[in-house]
């Protein structure tokens, strides 16, 4: 057999694609295995205690009911550490448990798969919050309280809650470590603290 009789191979997939049904798998399984969910009960119950009972004693309008637990952010400090706490120790996973260096030999890029990470973590954070507030408004609604519902506070706080996890993500990424959680947990409720207290 000859060199041009020899039968032509196929090229190889290049290696710089990252979209595709391979990152949809890579965050269903994220989704998966992700902290966040073991958390949501506590977080229910601070909710439950901070910001919808405190609520009860305002008069039945919209914008005095909502001014309390959104417009004083109560339901941002319920959220905000925990959901650092918990992005960062999804963000340290893997230097923690010392795979760091095994995942840097897949074909996919590292980035990739700790952005599939990040963006269950905040999916399960921001899909919560929107749950637990519309669950509050649908208790408001109940009770016949007046006027409309303020959706820009709702936003406001998707955003925040979007914003804490990025940051404790990012704490966990730079700084592997099993103190990177109550770490980011820490600062992030004193970061709250401190700008409730400045206004």
């Amino acid at each position: 057999m000859t060199a041009t009789e020899a039968p032509v191979r196929p090229a190889a997939p290049r290696a710089g694609r990252v979209a595709g049904p391979a990152t949809g798998r890579l965050l269903l399984l994220e989704l998966r295995r992700n902290a966040m969910p073991w958390i949501l009960p506590l977080i229910a119950v601070l909710f439950w205690f901070d910001s919808y009972r405190p609520s009860t004693a305002v008069p039945p309008i919209w914008a005095l009911r909502t001014f309390w637990n959104m417009g004083q952010g109560h339901t941002i400090i319920d959220f905000g550490p925990f959901v650092a706490g918990v992005a960062a120790w999804m963000g340290s996973r893997d230097g923690r448990r010392g795979t760091a260096d095994l995942l840097t030999a897949t074909p996919r890029p590292r980035w990739a798969a700790q952005l599939a990470t990040w963006a269950a973590t905040a999916i399960w954070a921001v899909g919560a919050y929107l749950v637990f507030v519309g669950v509050l408004f649908a208790v408001y609604a109940r009770q016949g309280v007046q006027g409309s519902p303020p959706w820009w506070w709702v936003a406001v706080g998707a955003a925040a809650v979007t914003a804490f996890s990025a940051a404790g993500f990012a704490v966990g990424a730079l700084y592997p470590s099993r103190f990177a959680a109550p770490l980011a947990a820490f600062g992030a409720f004193l970061a709250l603290v401190m700008s409730s207290q400045t206004g």
